[in-house]
């Protein structure tokens, strides 16, 4: 997929100067521009005395959005080197995810269970967009654990 927005911008809430440069017929690159994704996943289930089961999750993105600044001021910001500026986008990322999960104890109605999960695996740092005039810059989550 590929989208391109073309000037004028009229109205909105900027937070940078360089809205000024989307003017009439300026074509650029939204933030929610990603070229390519992808999605992966294995699951495994078990049945026998308790159930159990785990999965493993991949999601892989290319270019989203990123804004080329003036006199390298975007450039310097933190985060740059997460971006090909060249191309105007950000770099791409992999995102792996782990759960896994097992029925404790069933009696009739009721079931234990315990689950826990792990986004973000290998703690990587990216950029979900950069420089943009409408919304700034958003970086992904580290690794998370979460259980239950």
């Amino acid at each position: 997929m590929r989208i391109l927005q073309t000037g004028p911008i009229n109205g909105g809430l900027f937070l940078t100067n360089e809205f000024i440069e989307t003017g009439p017929g300026v074509k650029f690159v939204p933030d929610q521009d990603q070229r390519n994704t992808g999605a992966f996943g294995v699951i495994y289930q078990h049945h026998r005395q308790a159930y159990c089961s785990a999965s493993l999750t991949a999601r892989e993105r290319r270019a989203a959005g990123g804004r080329r600044g003036k006199a390298g001021r975007v450039e310097s910001a933190p985060g740059a080197e997460l971006v090909n500026f060249e191309r105007g986008r950000v770099k791409p990322r992999t995102i792996f995810n782990f759960s896994a999960g097992v029925n404790l104890f069933k009696r009739e109605k009721v079931v234990c269970a315990a689950q826990i999960d792990i986004l973000n695996i290998a703690d990587k740092f990216f950029a979900y967009n950069f420089g943009n005039p409408f919304e700034g810059t958003h970086f992904g989550y580290g690794r998370r654990w979460s259980g239950g």
